[in-house]
């Protein structure tokens, strides 16, 4: 039977949660699904449990075990050996709706389009609902397929992380995607680069990632360190590196208006943590940018703040020369924090 998905579970010390992780899959259409847990040099029982899972049914999970080299290196081992039409991840730690999934899996069968978006939600160590992150401020309509122009439009300002995304397994042959090795938060990158080749996206109304918040360990808990931040720009380069390859004109487009997005929500993180340190981190980065990538530094100059669409703050930062006595006008801060408030208040 043909496989519609391949899934791809990277695992670092997961003997706590890889069970409940791989429990969310066993559906009756399980026979469609491929499973890929890769064991990053787990020190504990998660390969163990996982090769118990695999023996129980080996049509359809697969355990890969391998030295650590950290999040990318579990991408890079297991994507080469997707057969599935369509592919995503699924962190250890985080789970699917298991209804949710087998619907999915049915809508798979009909479907061709490049990417596919479904909700998630983001729960915590009880397994209670915290937040519901929604789709509404991208406009983006139910079992609508975007192409041309208004897919172009609609990644303009757009970071859509990776629980929402599924890729068609073909995008992945038109590019020699690898994914970073040794370092953390490269879902970013699986959350940016291969949508460049994307040439249609769908959004189901479906919600099927828990994506699991609040763990000991877990490395988003460490995001607002200069520590993080440098391994955000580490990783901003490499995605620059990318786009510095890519010919056609439309990937381009794409690339570079996700780029200079994301650029602005780091650039803002590295702001918030008030440490000089990081705002020297981030004037070295725009050296970089400068020079290697001057479009993109120029770009940089115009984009927006996803809080204020009129906030220039890639501009600012470049004229006060990276200093962190920046101030927001008060009109502006209200602006903010209203927006906010109302994307909070709709965003379901």
């Amino acid at each position: 039977m043909e496989k519609q998905i391949s899934i791809i579970i990277p695992t670092y010390n997961m003997e706590n949660y890889i069970g409940k992780c791989l429990d969310s899959l066993i559906i009756p259409e399980f026979d469609e699904v491929e499973v890929l847990v890769v064991s990053d040099g787990s020190k504990d029982n998660s390969s163990a449990i996982a090769h118990e899972y695999a023996e129980r049914y080996p049509y359809s999970i697969r355990v890969i075990d391998k030295e650590n080299g950290n999040y990318g290196s579990c991408i890079n081992a297991a994507l080469p050996l997707c057969s599935g039409r369509y592919v995503r991840i699924l962190d250890a730690d985080d789970s699917f709706d298991t209804a949710a999934f087998s619907e999915f899996v049915r809508a798979l069968r009909g479907m061709n389009s490049d990417v596919i978006l479904t909700k998630f939600l983001i729960v915590d160590e009880m397994g209670d609902v915290t937040d519901e992150p929604g789709f509404n401020r991208w406009n983006i309509k139910v079992d609508r397929t975007y192409i041309g122009k208004e897919l172009v439009k609609l990644l303009q300002r757009t970071y859509i992380p990776m629980h929402h995304i599924t890729y068609k397994r073909d995008i992945f042959s038109q590019l020699n995607y690898i994914q970073s090795e040794g370092i953390s938060y490269t879902d970013t990158q699986w959350s940016i680069i291969p949508l460049a080749r994307c040439r249609s996206l769908i959004f189901k109304d479906i919600t099927l990632y828990k994506y699991l918040v609040g763990r000991a360990g877990q490395t988003m808990a460490q995001f607002s360190t200069p520590k993080a931040i440098a391994t955000l720009l580490k990783i901003m380069r490499d995605i620059c590196s990318v786009y510095g390859t890519i010919q056609d004109p439309l990937s381009k487009t794409i690339l570079q208006n996700l780029i200079t997005s994301r650029h602005i929500a780091f650039y803002m993180c590295a702001y918030n943590i008030k440490s000089q340190e990081a705002m020297n981190m981030i004037k070295e980065h725009e050296q970089f940018l400068n020079k290697e990538h001057p479009l993109l530094f120029e770009l940089l100059n115009t984009t927006p703040c996803d809080d204020d669409p009129d906030y220039r703050f890639a501009k600012i930062l470049r004229d006060s020369e990276y200093s962190l006595k920046i101030k927001l006008p008060l009109i502006d801060r209200l602006i903010m924090s209203f927006r906010a408030r109302m994307r909070h208040l709709f965003k379901k």
